[in-house]
């Protein structure tokens, strides 16, 4: 009996034997692809923690205008008290956008010795955008829409990537019949330095088609 009286006796079984030898051949082209991601991973990060310590002169630190903020409006309103304490607690600290590099993406660029201070610099900016944004939203629930503007603009420049800020500015444009700032909101989005980039644009695509 020859193979293919065999293949036409056994159709079943012989689908069986195909299907696991096929398994068996991603199985192990998965795992040789695996292997080889994370040599190269930790081949990244060795050198990456022993980069030299470089100069920071390429950081693009935030700097916070406080003498523009609405610091005294609505003072007594317990969210926007405490937005306003957190915003103020990181006065003379150093703040800075890393959005999108991972730990050693900043060790390699910047060197390892300097990952610490960028890390907190990451960490302060992660605290101050997602205060302004709860202060900006208490604002606008409290009818001074042009003050939330106000921060939400901020951040939208530093390139935040909270989701809420983007939608509410351009809220806000919109109730303004101002479709040149929403336009404007648009653009910046297309700039926020991470994966939440394509939903913050879907969803004002899905809002404001027309722009």
């Amino acid at each position: 009996m020859n193979l293919l009286n065999l293949i036409a006796g056994y159709p079943i079984f012989f689908c069986i034997v195909i299907l696991t030898i096929l398994l068996i051949h991603n199985i192990r082209r998965s795992d040789r692809i695996l292997k080889r991601k994370n040599e190269q991973y930790f081949a990244r990060e060795r050198a990456a923690d022993c980069t030299q310590r470089k100069p920071l002169d390429s950081v693009d630190y935030i700097v916070v205008p406080y003498d523009e903020l609405p610091l005294d409006l609505a003072k007594d309103d317990p969210v926007v008290n405490d937005c306003i304490n957190q915003v103020l607690e990181l006065k003379g600290q150093s703040v800075a956008n890393f959005t999108g590099l991972t730990n050693t993406d900043l060790k390699l660029e910047y060197g390892a010795p300097n990952f610490t201070h960028l890390s907190r610099c990451d960490s302060n900016f992660t605290l101050l955008v997602r205060a302004m944004d709860n202060w900006a939203d208490r604002l606008y629930e409290l009818g001074y829409a042009d003050e939330a503007l106000s921060l939400l603009t901020l951040c939208i420049k530093w390139n935040s990537d909270i989701s809420s800020t983007y939608m509410l500015a351009a809220k806000i444009y919109s109730d303004n019949n101002d479709n040149v700032g929403i336009a404007w909101v648009k653009r910046q989005a297309l700039a926020i330095p991470s994966m939440l980039r394509d939903s913050v644009i879907k969803n004002l695509d899905s809002l404001y088609p027309e722009l």
